[in-house]
């Protein structure tokens, strides 16, 4: 499978970072999923799952994700996500860390 950007023989689009180059912030394991404050501008999220062992579970707003329901990022894996205003993230248990950097394409 491959995916191209624009014509063939085009360079694919340059992201812009959004806002502080990086962000770390803990993740719920109890209570309330974590949302993200978007900056203005941005449409992507680099997320990584900056723990040991924990896992990080996300959705798109609801339902929420819980320690067993939700999309899965494993510790020390990198993502990308899209419709950012509406991304949920929880944890499988207490001290998992996510660093996010925010882009613009």
């Amino acid at each position: 499978m491959s995916i191209t950007f624009g014509s063939p023989g085009t360079p694919p689009p340059i992201p812009v970072i959004m806002g502080a180059p990086q962000y770390t912030m803990l993740v719920p394991n109890t209570g309330n999923a974590l949302a993200l404050t978007v900056p203005t501008g941005a449409t992507h999220a680099l997320v990584t799952n900056d723990s040991l062992d924990g896992i990080l579970r996300w959705t798109y707003g609801s339902p929420n994700p819980t320690a067993t329901t939700g999309h899965i990022i494993q510790a020390g894996t990198t993502v990308e996500l899209d419709n950012i205003t509406m991304l949920r993230f929880f944890a499988n248990k207490t001290n998992v860390y996510m660093q996010v950097s925010y882009r613009h394409y």
